[in-house]
């Protein structure tokens, strides 16, 4: 069966304007050459952290970073610009931790957190494998597959969270603790403890202790007495 009669089974994104000279033929070529560059977009996990082994990272545990596979979200079209077809999954990605020297930020991307996907210019699998220069893996170029995940970008209002704020640092855990600070001191649930720090008198603070009937025992003592 021909599709002849369907103009626009087929149709590619040359249109007109685009063989009228040297000039426009060549920005056409050179349009679609960069049409293949990759640089970065939104994308989509789908399928939470795993380890080296493809093993599942348990949410907040002191692990090395692992990987992740995602979905880009921008839909590619063809040359009528209306006809999408989705990506499909881009599998172990790095993803970012906000990590430096011995220490970390743990708050690793889970199932469909929405980042962007930014993607290097060359392959970088082998220096991802060893950790270490190391040459190309092979001659691709600003593909996909040499993306890592940066997230959230896009995302509801968190439950728990660590922020420094005008006066000072507020934290909050997603059981409802909290522990903020200010010029003031540092407020635990509620409970301030002062900058100045927290003084006891032991000059005055005293215990009774009373004796027992034979006047020959050690009795246990009483609640302390107020300082003055």
């Amino acid at each position: 069966m021909s599709d002849s009669g369907n103009q626009n089974t087929y149709q590619g994104y040359q249109d007109a304007a685009s063989a009228l000279g040297e000039y426009a033929t060549v920005q056409f070529q050179i349009r679609q050459a960069l049409a293949e560059v990759r640089t970065g977009q939104p994308a989509k996990i789908v399928r939470a952290p795993y380890d080296a082994s493809g093993n599942p990272i348990a949410p907040g545990s002191a692990s090395a970073i692992g990987y992740v596979d995602v979905q880009p979200m921008v839909n590619q079209v063809d040359g009528a610009g209306s006809n999408p077809t989705p990506h499909g999954t881009v599998y172990r990605l790095s993803y970012h931790r906000y990590q430096g020297g011995y220490g970390a930020f743990i708050s690793d991307p889970k199932l469909g957190d929405i980042g962007h996907m930014v993607v290097a210019d060359r392959d970088t699998s082998a220096v991802r494998a060893t950790s270490a220069p190391a040459n190309p893996g092979s001659g691709r170029r600003h593909d996909l597959a040499d993306g890592t995940f940066f997230g959230q970008t896009q995302a509801a209002a968190p439950t728990q969270w660590f922020s420094w704020t005008a006066t000072g640092m507020d934290m909050q855990d997603m059981n409802g603790n909290t522990i903020t600070s200010n010029s003031s001191g540092i407020t635990i649930n509620g409970v301030l403890f002062p900058k100045a720090g927290i003084s006891f008198n032991i000059k005055t603070h005293t215990h009774n202790q009373p004796n027992d009937s034979a006047n020959d025992a050690e009795m246990p003592t009483n609640a302390p007495n107020n300082g003055s």
